[in-house]
């Protein structure tokens, strides 16, 4: 590892803890300014670690995103600055992030995303919609065995060609993540769980896992990102959790007692709450692992442990 390997990361973890900062940000008060400080004392760090040695593709990342930061001043002359504004801190959080596969260690950097939120929250409305008033047990399984298939045809289609790749890196634009530009698209795991849950759990189970995911996973992010302040472990907060066990609880709970009014609200409660605790420390430790994948299959497992345990 070279000098400026080692001598970048705590100036690169800096600007990530600035980034982050951001989501925690009062209402009405002007991003730009606020970054002001930090991004300059970040400029300043870079320039003082370009003098190391480093390997030329790292150096040029670096130098790139030294003067991609010292641009900043074009935002105080942009006639719109929040329209420049998030153009630029876009482009930062970019810059930061292709650094990551070089530089070993740094935490993954995911702004808060409402579009994404919605999408999250709404396919899981509609996949419980198939699942209660559509599909049959078998059918739930063909249809998930084909949504698999077609996700991970596309999967392999963008490994061979760069402009499938391009094509559904820009349809996906307002939804995606930045690593998904280089790792397997987090719907591709979300269908892939969907298979699984299919394949193994009943109706019941799977309707409780379902809202889990789609409710307790982006209620946690939006909790944890602008109120979390006890850290636990890979990024995860204590309020973030609390606030996907309470989601999880209590979508699970609506699931069953909309869909599933035989189940008494005692036990019903139990296996949402039991979906729910599964499905928060799974999350807590889902780094290699897509939560997409993660969440929806330790929920329903706790689900069907603590309905087995009832009986």
């Amino acid at each position: 590892m070279s000098e400026l390997h080692t001598a970048v990361r705590p100036t690169l973890h800096d600007l990530f803890t600035h980034l982050r900062e951001l989501e925690r940000l009062p209402r009405g008060e002007d991003p730009a300014r606020f970054m002001e400080a930090p991004l300059a004392k970040v400029e300043e760090g870079l320039a003082v670690v370009l003098t190391k040695d480093g390997d030329e593709g790292l150096t040029r990342d670096v130098v790139k995103l030294r003067e991609l930061i010292a641009s900043r001043a074009e935002v105080e002359q942009a006639e719109d600055r929040g329209l420049a504004w998030a153009g630029f801190r876009e482009r930062l959080e970019k810059a930061y992030d292709a650094l990551r596969p070089t530089v070993k260690g740094l935490p993954e950097l995911r702004p808060t995303n409402y579009a994404r939120s919605v999408m999250h929250v709404t396919t899981a409305v509609i996949c419980l919609l198939l699942v209660e008033h559509v599909l049959s047990p078998i059918g739930m399984i063909i249809t998930a065995a084909v949504g698999a298939v077609c996700c991970w045809a596309m999967e392999i289609g963008r490994i061979f060609s760069k402009s499938l790749n391009d094509l559904l890196l820009r349809s996906m634009a307002a939804v995606a993540h930045p690593h998904e530009r280089r790792h397997v698209n987090s719907a591709t795991w979300y269908t892939t769980a969907l298979l699984v849950l299919a394949l193994l759990f009943t109706p019941k189970v799977c309707v409780v896992a379902l809202a889990v995911l789609g409710l307790a996973d982006p209620a946690a992010g939006f909790v944890g990102r602008r109120w979390g302040r006890i850290k636990l472990v890979n990024g995860r907060s204590l309020e973030g959790t609390t606030a996907f066990m309470i989601v999880g609880t209590l979508a699970g709970l609506a699931a069953l007692s909309i869909w599933h009014p035989d189940v008494h609200t005692g036990l019903a409660l139990l296996i949402s709450a039991g979906a729910a605790f599964a499905g928060a420390v799974t999350e807590l430790f889902s780094k290699r692992i897509d939560d997409n994948l993660s969440i929806p299959i330790a929920a329903a497992c706790g689900a069907w442990a603590v309905a087995l345990a009832a009986l």
